[in-house]
């Protein structure tokens, strides 16, 4: 995925400051291969970030830019509560990921709609870690 030069720029500082963390785990099912890749972002413990402390982060940068409205005064991580902001949490950025790789060529729109779907689906193909494993 093509990314500007300001972006790459924040990119490579952050991984002269936090060097990615090689993590090895099961790849596309709880019992499939070992696979060890190179994590960028990872939580304060160096393990894989999941959806649920991705958002817990990203409501922060979120409010950070005025995108969406805090509730109450209490601090991040002691009670914070944000306005509705489900569009812009991690389900929603995975659909952009989706739109953005079938327009530049990589990704497909599905013809069917999966179980509990609430409108058309775009999927991208799963992203396969290179077969000499580095990441």
């Amino acid at each position: 995925m093509p990314i500007g030069d300001a972006l790459a720029a924040l990119l490579t500082e952050h991984t002269r400051k936090h060097p990615p963390v090689e993590v090895t785990l099961p790849w596309m099912a709880k019992d499939g291969e070992p696979v060890t890749v190179r994590l960028v972002f990872t939580t304060r413990e160096h393990k894989p970030l999941n959806k649920n402390y991705f958002n817990y982060l990203w409501k922060g940068g979120l409010e950070a830019i005025g995108a969406i409205k805090v509730l109450n005064d209490k601090p991040v991580g002691k009670g914070r509560k944000w306005g509705e902001c489900r569009d812009k949490m991690m389900h929603a950025l995975r659909h952009l990921f989706a739109s953005e790789a079938i327009n530049e060529g990589r990704g497909r729109l599905h013809p069917g709609r999966p179980p509990r779907s609430r409108g058309p689906c775009i999927y991208s193909p799963p992203v396969r870690p290179p077969r000499n494993g580095s990441g």
